[in-house]
């Protein structure tokens, strides 16, 4: 496995953590993530999506995985969501946490994603065959870096996304509820 960095996104959204607790594990809150076409609960905690991605090296693809809530705490001003991706291109562990602010909350996502060998070596030999590359000393270390990175950079771009389209949702869920 190829681990990527770390990426946080975060947002202020108008209600609290009991409202977003509600809302990250419902249907709603997984068809906003990019590409999504459809979610279906098959579970208490775990969700079936479709989802049509566009990924540097990899193209135009569908995919169909399950997200699973493994865990969801709750203390005073704070709330944890921990899930994982079950099939999806990554492997991916995130959380949600949203943090109590008085009259509204920080609502923060964290993922930690990797990449198996197989689908590492597909991206950077797309990479290769599509780019100019020096034979030095080093370059394959230097190829592998920037691979990921792009990957990284899409995945940060959709994140940042999610979060988005989920403020914007809980902001329109707080406005039909007054």
């Amino acid at each position: 496995m190829h681990q990527l960095t770390r990426i946080t996104a975060e947002t202020v959204v108008p209600c609290g953590p009991a409202d977003v607790g509600r809302f990250v594990a419902s249907a709603v809150a997984w068809r906003l993530w990019p590409g999504v076409d459809s979610v279906e609960r098959v579970g208490e905690h775990v969700f079936v999506l479709r989802q049509t991605l566009e990924l540097p090296f990899f193209g135009t693809q569908v995919h169909h995985f399950r997200v699973v809530i493994d865990a969801v705490y709750r203390d005073r001003r704070d709330l944890g969501v921990d899930w994982h991706t079950e099939g999806w291109q990554f492997a991916r562990r995130a959380a949600w946490r949203a943090r109590l602010l008085r009259t509204r909350s920080r609502l923060t996502l964290v993922c930690d994603d990797a990449l198996d060998d197989e689908r590492f070596e597909h991206a950077r030999n797309v990479y290769r065959a599509t780019s100019i590359w020096p034979m030095r000393h080093g370059h394959n270390e230097v190829l592998a870096l920037l691979t990921l990175d792009f990957l990284r950079d899409k995945l940060v771009a959709d994140s940042t996304a999610f979060v988005r389209a989920a403020r914007r949702r809980l902001a329109e869920s707080r406005r039909e509820g007054e």
